[in-house]
């Protein structure tokens, strides 16, 4: 946890793969629990597509 708050982003881009979603829920969970401001989560449809 202590690295997760080390990060000071306002913005999380995650692919669309269902584990990579998860992770950063989690970590934008954490990050709005202990700090005051709110975090964006952007899921980009090109960033799990590996063809």
């Amino acid at each position: 946890m202590e690295q997760i708050l080390r990060i000071d982003a306002d913005v999380i881009v995650c692919s669309s793969l269902t584990r990579a979603q998860q992770t950063a829920e989690s970590i934008k969970k954490t990050m709005t629990t202990y700090r005051t401001k709110d975090i964006k989560l952007i899921v980009d449809e090109r960033l799990g597509d590996n063809e």
